[in-house]
């Protein structure tokens, strides 16, 4: 089985590359760093070569005028994942509003179904400010508004990498809030909480690499890139899973995203080492006429 095409894990490209995108899925072809290497590697984009494509997007606003002409490239196998948490502007420095992104989310809902799109409450991150009650209290508000609209909630707990653990002491160093390390049973506590609001708006809720909150009955096993999630599945059986880390159970995939581009500006996120390289890549792209570094060495040209 062919793998799924996801745009992409590693920037938001429909918030800030849509332009870029459409371009390429024109041409037929992109042009991305190998994220170890550097080195350029072209990626086909015509649909025979993959069994659909998964969006991931905080905004996916300037995607949302050109999805006819993407259904009709790719036949409308096609999924979205949405992140929509509603931080603290301090942990969450550019991300639409709230509002905005639940009219989206309704838009994307109407046109491809509540199975196609998923919600991604992703990650939950404890602060001395921001503790338990604060973000049960957010998850209930967003699940109720998004009852009936979306299949599933995926979820997890910020991981602790040592780019994430930067920008946390960071914080504490520049406002005093300090991020809190709940231990297993609170993530228990908390996971049990959040299924009883899930429920009650008719949300499944998956937990993204985290195998431990299993143990909370209810609980499912997130599959992100899913084939079984697109719009038109493809015939015959779904690619094998293809882990991109330790729990992961996600289909075969290829990324076209290119880390440390990711304007958002969220503090735990694992893709950019460091926000300020990623608002001059973004303005570097805007300043070239909305083309990216490597476009120039292959069939984008």
């Amino acid at each position: 089985m062919k793998p799924i095409l996801s745009v992409s894990r590693r920037t938001d490209i429909p918030a800030y590359y849509a332009q870029w995108w459409l371009r390429a899925v024109r041409c037929g072809h992109c042009t991305i760093p190998n994220p170890v290497s550097g080195k350029p590697v072209h990626v086909p984009l015509a649909a025979e070569h993959w069994a659909g494509v998964v969006y991931w997007t905080r905004n996916p606003g300037p995607l949302l005028p050109h999805l006819d002409e993407l259904d009709r490239h790719f036949g409308q196998r096609v999924a979205f994942q949405v992140t929509l948490n509603g931080m603290p502007r301090e942990l969450e420095r550019r991300n639409p509003p709230v509002e905005l992104a639940l009219k989206q989310m309704a838009r994307l809902s109407e046109r491809y179904g509540p199975r196609s799109l998923s919600w991604r409450f992703d990650p939950i991150v404890l602060t001395d400010t921001h503790g338990p009650d604060q973000v049960l209290e957010r998850f209930r508000r967003l699940a109720g508004a998004l009852s009936g609209k979306v299949g599933r909630c995926i979820f997890s707990f910020v991981d602790d990498y040592r780019k994430v653990l930067d920008n946390f002491a960071s914080l504490e160093r520049d406002t005093g809030i300090r991020r809190l390390s709940p231990t297993r049973d609170q993530r228990l506590e908390l996971t049990h909480q959040l299924l009883q609001v899930a429920r009650e708006a008719g949300i499944a809720l998956q937990a993204c690499c985290e195998d431990e909150l299993l143990a909370v009955p209810g609980i499912e096993k997130a599959r992100c890139l899913d084939c079984e999630q697109l719009v038109v599945r493809p015939h015959g059986r779904s690619p094998r899973s293809q882990p991109t880390r330790e729990q992961c159970a996600c289909h075969a995939s290829r990324d076209v995203g290119t880390y440390d581009s990711c304007p958002h500006g969220c503090l735990y996120c694992y893709a950019n080492r460091n926000p300020e390289r990623a608002l001059a890549f973004h303005q570097g792209y805007l300043d070239a006429g909305r083309r990216l570094p490597l476009d120039d060495r292959g069939p984008t040209a």
